[in-house]
């Protein structure tokens, strides 16, 4: 990784850019951060695909797989955004939906050994309720969500910055037999 180090200084770049888009243009933060989940995944892909080169070739092929999935992944996003922002919030609503089910059931069962089940039940709660506002609340999710990955994009960026700095580091150290 230290001699890719600049592979991490680009994600954590595109990263931070990400973030600051969507905080910047909030009315158009939806499009912009399936536009740059695209560019991102074109962006990581094509990163994995010259880090393939440098693998064994058994990992080199699932580097190779990656990459075909991430570019076709991209492409179909730039083309049909929209369909990828349903698919997104519908694929979430779901996982949160089902979570709270399984936690749900999970402390009913434990009501007879554990004592605090009811923080399970809370939690299965939660997710469900997070799913169903999901589901027939779009807008409103959106628009939290939104306002959650910008935060977390600047967030990251600023830490691959940090970690490319350290391999930065960590390449001119001597290496021990």
């Amino acid at each position: 990784m230290a001699r890719n180090w600049w592979q991490v200084l680009l994600r954590g770049v595109i990263s931070i850019a990400a973030g600051l888009l969507v905080f910047a243009y909030p009315a158009q933060a939806i499009k912009v951060v399936v536009l740059l989940f695209a560019l991102y995944v074109l962006t990581d892909s094509l990163l994995g695909l010259l880090s393939a080169r440098q693998r064994p070739a058994a990992s080199g092929a699932l580097l190779g797989l990656w990459f075909l999935l991430g570019v076709f992944v991209a492409i179909h996003t730039f083309y049909r955004p929209d369909t990828t922002t349903r698919v997104l919030l519908l694929l979430v609503a779901a996982w949160a939906v089902y979570t709270g089910v399984m936690q749900l059931l999970t402390a009913l069962r434990l009501r007879r050994v554990l004592a605090g089940e009811w923080t399970m039940l809370a939690a299965g709660s939660a997710s469900i309720v997070l799913g169903l506002v999901m589901l027939f609340s779009p807008a409103s999710a959106i628009t939290t969500v939104r306002w959650l990955i910008a935060g977390y994009a600047v967030l990251l960026g600023v830490l691959l910055l940090i970690l490319s700095l350290q391999l930065r580091q960590l390449r001119r150290l001597p290496i021990a037999p």
